[in-house]
């Protein structure tokens, strides 16, 4: 009995020194796996890592650009209010005639044409045409207001269609023996 006892005792030594060199294999295969495992989680890891950095460049891109755009669009509404508002008020005061003596007095005179393309210009731009309907005001050098208005239609016939109307001083002289 004493050496069936020892006899199962060297088999199953036998049995486990056997089996060792395949757990061995096994735990080795194992680590290799979680290795190459680990390896490719790295390269994913990375990949997801690079393209979060360009994903938050371009949105910074986006932003940046949506900002100069804001701006562009700003001034282009600015640019579109100004051009509309020359388009709607002439203020200009046009000189037509820069001779004068020094008793002329500044006068100026609204003349109207209201078929302007027809009778002075035909390829004239609507803004300027739809101007002379509404009215130019023009400075001339005169003594009187009847001076004013002569020199006026001299210079803007009613032949051609021009109309003066009010003439108005934009000086008054103040006479130096009244002192």
């Amino acid at each position: 009995m004493a050496l069936e006892v020892i006899l199962i005792l060297v088999m199953s030594l036998l049995a486990v020194t056997a089996t060792v060199p395949l757990w061995r294999r096994r735990l080795h295969r194992a680590r290799g796996l979680v290795r190459r495992n680990q390896v490719g989680a790295d390269k994913i890891s990375k990949a997801i890592r690079e393209q979060a950095r360009k994903t938050l460049h371009i949105k910074r891109e986006i932003k940046r650009v949506e900002g100069e755009y804001e701006i562009i669009q700003t001034n282009i509404e600015a640019a579109l209010k100004a051009i509309s508002v020359l388009e709607q008020v002439d203020d200009r005061i046009w000189v037509v005639e820069d001779n004068r003596l020094r008793a002329d007095l500044e006068w100026v005179g609204v003349v109207s044409q209201h078929n302007y393309r027809g009778t002075v210009n035909r390829r004239v731009p609507a803004t300027i045409h739809n101007a002379w309907k509404a009215g130019r005001k023009c400075l001339v050098w005169a003594q009187s207001e009847d001076g004013a208005r002569t020199k006026l239609t001299a210079l803007f016939p009613a032949e051609r269609g021009f109309s003066p109307g009010k003439v108005v001083s934009l000086s008054r002289r103040v006479n130096k023996d009244e002192g």
